[in-house]
């Protein structure tokens, strides 16, 4: 449990009764004014701070354009009307006077809250989607009727999508343009400035007295109206549908994922035979739908979306076991054996004695690591790295129940509980001990300690040298400076951070000077040199600070574990090495037992002359099951192209173009081979290694046929593609892409 050491600053406002006399709301109101943040810390540990929350209802977390976090909160006023607000945006986006017509922010039949969403663009615009109420118009099964809206911190609003609007999407059936009538929506998701919905819709008459059947579609729409056919539920020209029942449903920054039963007769792909109690996870890019993951013998499954991945709560069929796990978004399936790179997170049914339930809010906040809200007690729970812990468990009255969880900025954790009265925790969860500093004497280290501020008090700092305070300083932003006196010796030194009262462990390893040990800077894809998450056998390229590099020098014969005095490991595996600059960046190949894990640690070490070896501080990588890309060239005129051959092995480019219709070949990395048929990593391929996921390849947006993927014979690392330029693509500089990745290639066909 080390490793799952925190300390836990909670910051909390507790409100009363909503049942209030005006004269007690008056003076609730000047008690909250008269409020100011001011941390101090309990008996017990735990810092306790008012904040300017009032009442809120539910909390939910958006995300910006640069991959950050906020929350966005529904709130209630003395006079019982709701209004959403964000942090980072000034005053209130919207509220129920701005809604006509009588529409609210909350349903007036059972009291549930408007399903919400929030996003932030690169020009820190803070939008809201929500869906309104209309108790004024109903289904006829009395439901009231649903809206979507916007509201954004530039004062705009407005109304996107209704019942009884119209829009035009391909119909399964004819395989033609029609037009659909939204009956009902539900569900609510945001990504990148658009809402994803599912839309109940009433397709085109078919059949003279046979009224058409409302069916399900996944649509994305922006404020501009314009509606996106993400995925069509309809009945295909067989009679079929893809789903039967859909449980719910996420989006990424790239794909839409469903959960939910099959039907019997399956569109293809055909995923394994069904159980009574199968949830299936399907992903939609592109319009197609894969399962890439089946659970069975399951009484159902929830999904919550992260940047590059989903976290999946599955249910065992008795309906007492929860299993969380991570699932990445470039999951794979392989025939009937799936190669998701599922990360296993905890299965249980209780963690430090609280009950877990499929009503629990849940967040991930990475592949290895969720936080979980009890519905039943409004207790926080944290689960990582395959341990589980309770983190706070406030005092709630039997009838409050969990509203939301949201991570704001890098380390606060806002949890919302209401119940006959109303708590917000405004929570900072600390590492008791922060990450390693190597430095040398004279050194001036910078650091981000924006995690360290609370309530806009700066952390102090204790570190004593030779007798002597080092140098400190601190700005707003969280900028930490820390000056490493000239005459400190080498050795390992421990400074503490004072965080309102709450000591934190600063480690700093102070470097024999002519003698610095290497530091990453980055870890990419070899071939393209993207930060993607990285396959079995994929070479890598390593780039570090000029202060520790060796000398320039490249591989003669293979294995070669140590080039110009620098060599790389993985978990402690050596890598082969390629390549060393000796100006900052050296080539490896990763070995084959990354196959199977997630995630893992680059280090590199450099030997000085005096036999001294130096080791990098540990660099985290993510790994996947596959990464398919091509090494790149420059061209004659210095356009950046993919390594692509004829068949007579000449390489393509602006004076000798591929044709439409010829079968080239490309070279890379990345490509998914059968892990068990993988040679040691002293050994290079005696023979070629097929893939075992063939890749999708798109020529200028339309299927290439690669009639060959796998590693190439007599070497390692290197993947060998070949494909067929469709007879449809014209002639030029034309975009090329592997499905399921966003980076973009330009072949030369003429």
């Amino acid at each position: 449990m080390s490793s799952l050491k925190r300390i836990v600053v909670a910051v909390f406002l507790m409100a009363t009764s909503l049942t209030a006399s005006t004269a007690q709301a008056d003076e609730r109101a000047q008690k909250q004014t008269n409020l100011q943040p001011k941390a101090s810390v309990s008996s017990n540990g735990v810092v306790y701070s008012a904040t300017a929350l009032i009442d809120v209802q539910q909390v939910v977390m958006g995300w910006a354009a640069d991959g950050s976090t906020f929350a966005c909160y529904v709130n209630r006023d003395f006079a019982g009307n709701y209004s959403l607000s964000a942090d980072g945006a000034i005053g209130t986006l919207i509220s129920d006077a701005q809604l006509p017509g009588g529409q609210t922010l909350a349903n007036p039949t059972n009291g549930n809250f408007v399903q919400t969403g929030c996003g932030r663009d690169a020009n820190n615009i803070t939008t809201v989607f929500f869906m309104a109420v209309d108790p004024n118009h109903r289904l006829s099964n009395g439901s009231p009727f649903l809206s979507v809206w916007f509201a954004d911190s530039n004062g705009r609003s407005g109304q996107i999508l209704t019942s009884g609007n119209t829009f035009t999407a391909k119909d399964p059936r004819t395989k033609t343009d029609a037009v659909f009538t939204i009956t009902q929506l539900s569900g609510l998701e945001v990504r990148k400035g658009k809402v994803t919905t599912l839309a109940v819709v009433t397709p085109p008459q078919q059949s003279t007295g046979v009224p058409p059947v409302p069916q399900g579609m996944f649509i994305r729409v922006g404020t501009d109206k314009l509606v996106d056919v993400l995925f069509n539920n309809l009945k295909d020209i067989n009679n079929n549908f893809w789903f039967s029942s859909l449980s719910d449903f996420v989006q990424t920054d790239t794909s839409l994922y469903i959960s939910g039963q099959l039907t019997g007769k399956q569109p293809v792909p055909i995923p394994p035979a069904k159980t009574s109690n199968q949830v299936l996870i399907t992903r939609i890019q592109n319009g197609i739908p894969v399962v890439v993951k089946d659970y069975f013998d399951a009484a159902g499954s929830l999904m919550t979306s992260w940047n590059n991945g989903i976290q999946i709560t599955s249910i065992d069929s008795t309906g007492q076991a929860l299993n969380f796990s991570f699932l990445p978004d470039n999951s794979l399936p392989s025939g009937s054996a799936f190669q998701t790179g599922e990360v296993q997170l905890f299965s249980g049914s209780t963690i430090d004695g609280v009950a877990l339930s499929s009503k629990d809010v849940q967040i991930p906040t990475g592949s290895r690591e969720l936080y979980v809200l009890s519905a039943n007690t409004g207790s926080l729970l944290q689960v990582s790295n395959g341990q589980a812990r309770l983190i706070h468990s406030p005092q709630m009255s039997p009838s409050g129940n969990a509203r939301g969880i949201a991570i704001s900025g890098n380390q606060t954790v806002y949890v919302q509980n209401e119940g006959s009265v109303n708590r917000t925790y405004l929570m900072y969860i600390l590492p008791t001990t922060l990450p390693l500093i190597q430095a040398l004497p004279g050194d001036t280290i910078t650091i981000d300690g924006g995690q360290l501020i609370i309530d806009n008090k700066l952390p102090s700092f204790t570190l004593l040298i030779g007798g002597r305070q080092v140098a400190y300083g601190a700005t707003s932003s969280g900028k930490i400076t820390i000056e490493i006196p000239s005459f400190t010796l080498p050795g390992s030194y421990t400074g503490t951070f004072d965080v309102s009262g709450v000591k934190i462990a600063q480690p700093i390893d102070v470097q024999t000077p002519g003698q610095a040990a290497p530091v990453i800077t980055s870890v990419l894809n070899g071939a393209n040199f993207q930060p993607n998450a990285l396959a079995p056998r994929e070479h890598i390229t390593i780039f570090l600070t000029k202060a520790a590099t060796g000398t320039q020098a490249s591989q003669v014969s293979y294995p070669t574990f140590e080039l110009g005095g620098m060599s790389a490991w993985f978990e402690g595996t050596p890598m082969p090495m390629v390549f060393n600059s000796g100006n900052g960046q050296i080539n490896a190949v990763l070995p084959k037992l990354v196959a199977g894990k997630d995630h893992g640690n680059v280090t590199v070490s450099i030997k000085y002359s005096n036999g001294n070896v130096v080791t990098s501080l540990p660099f985290p990588v993510s790994i996947g099951p596959v990464d398919d890309s091509f090494f790149q060239f420059n061209d004659t005129d210095n356009k950046t192209l993919p390594v692509i051959t004829h068949a007579n092995g000449n390489i393509v480019t602006k004076t000798n173009p591929a044709k439409i219709g010829e079968t080239v070949v490309g070279y890379g990395t990345g490509c998914a081979p059968d892990s068990a048929k993988l040679p040691e990593d002293n050994v290079v391929n005696p023979a070629a290694i097929p893939s075992a996921v063939t890749p999708s390849l798109q020529i200028g947006g339309q299927p290439a046929q690669v009639t060959f993927a796998g590693l190439a014979q007599d070497f390692v690392g290197l993947c060998q593609y070949n494909f067929v330029i469709p007879s449809s693509t014209v002639s030029g500089d034309i975009s090329m892409q592997f499905s399921g990745t966003a980076y973009t290639y330009t072949l030369r066909i003429n």
